[in-house]
């Protein structure tokens, strides 16, 4: 009598074991990197990853065929029986998804992005820092529930990934080790997911909140208690805004340039921006609407304070509903983040923005370039008929915003943007350079900021370069940059930077052939706010 086989189903990595982790995270606090359990926890965890992923393509119509690998397409109808053209394999979808259910193998955008980058960045991991980082990163997510206004971490992600129930994994990540010896970075993760986490200890099954009558009222309530709002008060508010992006200059692509971009129009009116101050009066974090970058200038600081995200993205999308009735609006904002930044990349996405690095002939992404601050290796003088100097203050203002103006193909620059930067305490009138021709026309600009750091390194930055359409040939941009650079050099800057769109862009060549090299990405998002 024959009998037949049973049918192969798929295998799915288990989750890891705690006393693992553990260990991991005791010998950790006392500066003992053990090279094989880093890899023994991070390689279970990334195999965990990799089955949550390809669980969540399954439910989606595309599977590997567990035989040989093969892709394999259904119509999620669970009668259906599906069959590798490869190698014959067949197994209904109904069949294959029970091996799904019941496993923790579900999850929406956010966790899908964070176990992909996770499975990314471990393999590349060179160094036992960088394999405990990746590792603490992925252990502090969370899945998020959004609604149309806002969005709130739920329950923690690693109850996907370590063996254990809701409540036990809370109190397990709680209880970690850590002590002098631990990683940099491990433990500033550690707050932000404990602050991030506190709507899963109010409601031990991660969900039930959602449907609590008031739920979401009563915390919106809570944020206005915990932080107190007020409108952008005018240059006074200044000093304290760029002191706050001086302390999280790590986390924050804007800190040199604020003096240029807090001049903007858009701080014409004062509901553009908010400030919040903690319950000592300290600011606490501020947003700008810049509207003529439609981009969000915002600082937050690092470790997250849940509360703290919340009020300012709900504040970011208030206002940009504002502005969209008044008519004075855009139909998108942007806001940018380090690609190392994975906390913060969450956060965007969990509040609607879309990063745009993989959006086809539309992907826009960026750089964060650096070069020390020594003497260029070859001089780039004025070519004969033209002038290197710095500009001529107010009675050239007017000058430099007609030729802002054609140079980037727009009228954002403003005659009082540009009298007002002459204005900022920031601003050094020599690092303020054009190339102008004989008859006194100004060709092209390049404007230096100079900032002394917390940490006592003086840097420099370039923003913003251009040069006219007319005059390119003479490669004049190029001269007004090389002469910002020696004067910053000239004024103590140890360290240059400069931001500017990937490879493909002209301004990335120009400043890679002085020197520049990239020093971090810098990922664009963007959320659109239909009318």
């Amino acid at each position: 009598m024959e009998h037949t086989p049973p049918p192969i189903l798929p295998q799915w990595a288990p989750r890891v074991k705690k006393e693992l982790i553990r260990r991991l995270y005791e010998l950790d606090a006392k500066g003992i990197h053990d090279e094989e359990l880093l890899d023994e926890v991070g390689w279970s965890l990334l195999a965990r990853c990799e089955a949550f992923l390809v669980a969540n393509q399954a439910r989606k119509g595309t599977l590997p065929c567990p035989v040989c690998g093969e892709m394999v397409t259904h119509n999620k109808d669970k009668a259906t029986r599906m069959r590798c053209a490869g190698c014959g394999w067949e197994l209904t979808w109904g069949v294959y998804f029970k091996t799904i259910q019941h496993k923790q193998l579900s999850g929406a955008g956010p966790v899908l992005n964070l176990f992909a980058e996770f499975v990314a960045v471990f393999p590349r991991a060179r160094t036992s820092r960088e394999k405990m980082l990746a590792i603490d990163r992925v252990l502090h997510g969370f899945h998020y529930w959004i609604t149309r206004e806002k969005s709130q971490q739920t329950r923690p992600t690693a109850v996907n990934l370590i063996d254990a129930r809701l409540n036990e994994v809370i109190d397990f990540l709680d209880h970690l080790t850590y002590g002098e010896g631990s990683t940099p970075g491990v433990r500033e993760q550690y707050q932000e997911w404990f602050t991030g986490s506190q709507f899963a200890r109010s409601f031990p099954c991660g969900t039930a909140w959602i449907g609590k009558p008031g739920g979401m009222e009563q915390r919106r309530r809570r944020l206005e208690l915990a932080y107190q709002f007020r409108e952008y008060s005018g240059t006074q508010d200044h000093e304290r805004m760029i002191a706050l992006a001086i302390r999280e200059r790590q986390e924050t692509l804007h800190v040199m340039d604020l003096p240029y971009r807090l001049s903007s129009w858009a701080l014409d009116d004062p509901a553009n921006a908010g400030l919040w101050f903690d319950d000592g009066g300290r600011l606490a974090a501020w947003a700008v609407m810049q509207l003529p970058f439609w981009t969000v200038d915002c600082v937050i600081p690092s470790p997250a304070d849940g509360d703290l995200d919340q009020a300012v993205f709900t504040w970011i999308d208030r206002r940009a509903r504002a502005l969209l009735q008044m008519g004075g609006g855009i139909p998108c904002w942007f806001q940018t983040a380090f690609a190392r930044q994975a906390g913060r990349i969450r956060q965007l996405e969990a509040n609607g923005f879309t990063c745009q690095a993989d959006q086809g002939e539309d992907s826009w992404s960026k750089v964060w370039m650096q070069r020390d601050a020594s003497a260029l290796l070859k001089e780039y003088p004025a070519p004969p008929g033209f002038e290197v100097r710095p500009l001529h203050g107010a009675a050239e203002a007017a000058a430099y915003v007609e030729l802002h103006q054609a140079v980037f193909g727009s009228k954002n620059m403003q005659l009082d943007w540009r009298l007002r930067m002459l204005r900022q305490p920031g601003y050094d009138p020599t690092l303020d350079v054009v190339v102008s021709a004989t008859d006194g026309q100004l060709a092209a600009f390049c404007i230096g900021w100079l900032q002394p750091g917390l940490d006592g390194i003086v840097r420099g930055q370039i923003e913003p370069l251009g040069c006219h359409a007319d005059f390119r040939r003479f490669a004049l941009g190029r001269v007004a940059l090389a002469e910002v650079i020696r004067r910053l050099c000239q004024a103590g800057a140890t360290e240059l930077w400069v931001e500017t769109d990937n490879y493909r862009d002209t301004a990335f060549r120009l400043y890679h052939s002085l020197g520049f090299r990239v020093a971090e990405d810098v990922l664009v998002f963007r959320k659109d706010y239909p009318g």
